[in-house]
């Protein structure tokens, strides 16, 4: 693999956006090691995504007010020492990926590779990002690449299976196709459809949370979460032992599919069960408009990285990129950070700003990855698009 990824210690990499506390989680017998898991982010996610922001910060603060996440960044580096400066974490270049993840079955194409490179360059630097590929170039696969390469290189590094998994929220008229390109494309991966009535859900979030299998056994974690109880309840009775074919640290699951509406009917538990290794909005410009329900309820979400699938990353105006701006870097685009989005481009008003215009592509320049199908590199074959215009009388 000619990518190179960073160092990473025992423990897991965790969130930016806020970590929940021991009595929040403390039902959750597959989330383990808390106080390690903060050090985790400040020490290694955190530190490369900062850095990162200070050595680019050329492309985000012309579009940032004077007091910003930023500004406040360099400040504090400016007072450092030299020794300290010097242990900083360096930023990690792109590279292309020569070779697909060994547990993804589809043979991905070339510009397919180079989508898995990119959202790796982005990981490698603690960034979230946007794959704003048109329809039908297979966002879907590249996501699923993405998991299990991490699976493969990044998080098997950590104790047992990952107990963070990954997230996607998805339209409900894609919840099938993930479900069944997961299951042909990426077979090892541990996917789980969230959706149902509310019994089914209950089920479904012990199952995630490793207290239950995928046939309805309790897991050796939720017998051992049974017996303490006992204990410090002073009673005799021992839980009965059921076989289950979990290992002990092979619980719960390496993905959650979920659509819009569950999340917004579950998201109080989606905010506190767990801070997720990714989380991923497959027709991410729901979130366009900030004042939304759904877009609300997404930005409190705990996430140690955030990813935007969409064909259409762009369509009215500026406001809609802050919004997508927000949800991706909730410390940097603050609600503060609005006014300039607003002013620079509402045509109802005659406000149009081509300077902000010009600053916007350059910084979607560097995290958002765009191919149409007639992008140089994708090389689809498909046979030139024919136009035909119908005339029809009125009726």
């Amino acid at each position: 693999m000619s990518s190179r990824s960073r160092p990473k210690p025992r423990a897991a990499t965790i969130d930016r956006s806020g970590i929940g506390s021991e009595d929040e989680l403390s039902f959750t017998p597959v989330v383990s090691k808390r106080a390690a898991i903060r050090k985790e982010i400040e020490d290694h996610t955190k530190a490369y995504r900062d850095r990162f922001l200070l050595e680019k910060k050329h492309l985000f603060l012309p579009l940032l007010p004077r007091d910003n996440y930023i500004y406040k960044l360099e400040e504090r580096f400016e007072e450092l020492s030299e020794d300290e400066r010097a242990k900083t974490p360096p930023t990690t270049p792109y590279a292309e990926i020569d070779r697909q993840p060994v547990g993804i079955t589809a043979t991905m194409k070339p510009y397919q590779l180079s989508g898995l490179s990119f959202m790796m360059y982005l990981y490698n630097n603690g960034l979230s990002g946007i794959l704003g590929d048109e329809m039908g170039l297979g966002k879907t696969l590249q996501t699923l690449s993405l998991v299990q390469h991490l699976k493969e290189t990044e998080l098997i590094k950590a104790r047992g299976r990952q107990q963070r998994p990954f997230l996607v929220v998805c339209p409900l008229s894609v919840l099938s196709s993930w479900m069944i390109e997961s299951k042909k494309w990426a077979p090892n991966l541990k996917v789980i459809r969230f959706h149902g009535p509310v019994a089914e859900r209950e089920r479904l979030k012990k199952i995630v949370v490793g207290e239950m299998d995928f046939y309805g056994n309790p897991t050796t974690l939720a017998r051992r979460k049974l017996s303490k109880r006992q204990r410090r309840g002073g009673t005799a009775q021992q839980p009965i032992a059921v076989e289950s074919d979990e290992d002990d640290e092979d619980v719960g699951v390496d993905l959650v599919v979920t659509t819009y509406d569950s999340f917004k009917c579950e998201q109080s538990w989606f905010r506190t069960v767990f801070v997720w290794k990714y989380v991923v909005l497959d027709e991410g410009h729901m979130v366009k408009n900030a004042m939304s329900g759904i877009s609300k309820s997404l930005q409190g979400i705990r996430a140690e990285y955030r990813l935007i699938l969409t064909g259409t990353p762009l369509q009215n105006n500026l406001q809609e990129l802050w919004s997508l701006l927000s949800w991706l870097y909730p410390e940097v685009f603050t609600s503060k950070t609005h006014e300039l989005f607003e002013k620079s481009f509402n045509l109802s008003k005659g406000q149009f700003s081509g300077a902000v215009l010009d600053d916007s592509r350059r910084l979607l320049e560097l995290i958002m990855l765009r191919r149409m199908k007639s992008s140089p590199g994708v090389e689809l074959n498909l046979p030139p698009k024919t136009e035909v215009v119908l005339f029809v009388p009125l009726s």
